[in-house]
């Protein structure tokens, strides 16, 4: 088996938390994926999902792999995005993207623009926005495509608004906060913060733009957690709160909805702060190819804006 479907066949299972399922989305058979698994555990020598339970659960050591496959997927892309340099960079695009974000909008592109445009080469180079925009000013890459704060502008880099997102709580459906609303018989789509101050807070990064914008929010509503717990990757923080009774913050666009896990729960907050915005972020002394301005365009059309680049 190739490596990449190796992985990509484990991933799947994690977010599918259903075998069943996972196979039906990789388009190969249950048995060919229990198969696939259970050779891979045995390769490995440890039991990667706890199976006795639905959905399925990553174990402590499947948390582990989970952390490895996603760190070598990243080295990965490093490296192949160094051997670029050698090849022919015609029509070639390099775009900016938070890993979580990136199962929203790749789809899309893949789907949609590359069929119109096979000529074209795009690259994907997924991390934190604070890792993207880096690469931005370095002009490592065309363009980002990522959530922005105050300090996401600056001399050389501007940014087009595409969404104004919602920053919104993902809490596990069996919280105790949340069964005790469903007990009642309450309907409830906003939550107010101050009823979960003292549950554990799964952040990300304090450099990155959510975090920065959740902050904002806390200081605003005079919330002080009294613990927090922090990863630099959303889909880890949403994993973890997945497992246990800690909450997390996460952006919810309209336009581009993203299914979490069946195990959480999504809940707007009772503040007029909560809102971040969802930008194409670009470096104003860059040079666009009329490849990279068909994808722009491209985009522009995803969220219903009238504009052209």
């Amino acid at each position: 088996m190739n490596i990449l479907n190796k992985y990509e066949y484990f991933l799947e299972i994690e977010r599918q938390r259903n075998i069943s399922k996972a196979a039906e989305f990789l388009y190969v058979s249950q048995p060919t994926l229990s198969k696939y698994l259970s050779k891979l555990e045995s390769e490995l020598g440890v039991t990667l999902f706890d199976r006795s339970v639905s959905p399925l659960k990553l174990t402590k050591a499947g948390a582990l792999y989970f952390d490895f496959v996603n760190k070598y997927i990243s080295l990965q892309n490093d490296f192949l995005s160094e051997l670029e340099k050698f090849k022919d960079p015609y029509n070639k695009i390099t775009i900016g993207i938070a890993t979580w974000r990136g199962s929203m909008i790749i789809p899309y592109i893949y789907g949609h623009f590359l069929h119109k445009h096979p000529s074209y080469s795009i690259e994907f180079k997924e991390g934190p926005g604070s890792y993207t925009q880096k690469l931005l000013v370095n002009n490592k890459v065309d363009f980002c495509l990522m959530n922005v704060a105050s300090d996401t502008i600056s001399l050389n880099v501007d940014c087009i608004i595409l969404d104004n997102e919602e920053v919104r709580i993902a809490i596990n459906k069996e919280h105790p906060y949340v069964k005790e609303q469903i007990d009642s018989g309450n309907v409830i789509t906003e939550i107010d913060l101050k009823n979960l101050e003292n549950e554990t807070f799964i952040m990300l990064q304090d450099n990155q733009n959510l975090t920065k914008k959740v902050y904002e929010i806390l200081n605003y509503l005079e919330i002080k957690p009294k613990k927090i717990i922090k990863t630099s990757n959303l889909n880890t923080a949403l994993n973890i709160v997945s497992n246990s009774h800690g909450i997390t913050f996460y952006p919810y666009s309209s336009k581009m909805k993203h299914s979490i896990n069946e195990n959480l729960v999504s809940f707007k907050i009772n503040c007029d702060k909560s809102t971040i915005p969802f930008a194409l972020v670009y470096n104003i002394n860059n040079e666009f190819s009329e490849a990279c301005k068909s994808l722009i365009n491209f985009i522009f059309s995803i969220y219903d804006l009238n504009l052209t680049f």
